[in-house]
């Protein structure tokens, strides 16, 4: 029984060295950190609103498309995404927005550039692709008294 064991082993070395080489090298290439999607909601951040207005959106959730390597996304928490509105340099300061132009209706193109994910990180959709945001005046003011 242990002559079979030796031959089986020592007998051509060659190829199972050649076979051996090969498997490490398809699980190095396997093994690697492989790209994945993942969907995940994060909130619109709508910063700081001007002083003296109310501010509604519709909607104030969004879902992300991502792609990364799968040891980040996998980690990823939606504290780590961040969709700001509001003194965005990409889509420009409110806080010009005077009471005067109360009430004041838009609607924001949400895309993948206006988001802040991980490095490595890619978005590459977002859901629903806009939101409708509306200024007000709160109406705390009552009205004159009539004589």
């Amino acid at each position: 029984m242990i002559g079979w064991l030796k031959t089986l082993l020592t007998e051509n070395l060659a190829l199972k060295a050649i076979s051996l080489a090969l498997a490490f090298a398809a699980w190095a290439v396997l093994a690697r950190d492989t790209t994945t999607l993942i969907l995940i909601t994060v909130p619109i951040e709508f910063g700081r609103v001007p002083a003296g207005t109310i501010l509604s959106a519709d909607p104030t959730e969004v879902q992300l498309l991502l792609r990364g390597p799968r040891s980040i996304l996998r980690g990823t928490r939606r504290e780590e995404i961040h969709l700001p509105i509001l003194q965005n340099p990409r889509i420009g300061d409110w806080s010009p927005v005077g009471y005067a132009d109360l009430p004041m209706d838009m609607t924001v193109a949400l895309t993948p550039q206006l988001v802040e994910a991980p490095a490595g990180v890619t978005v590459l959709q977002v859901h629903p692709a806009q939101t409708r945001i509306s200024l007000t005046r709160p109406e705390t003011a009552a009205p004159p008294a009539q004589n």
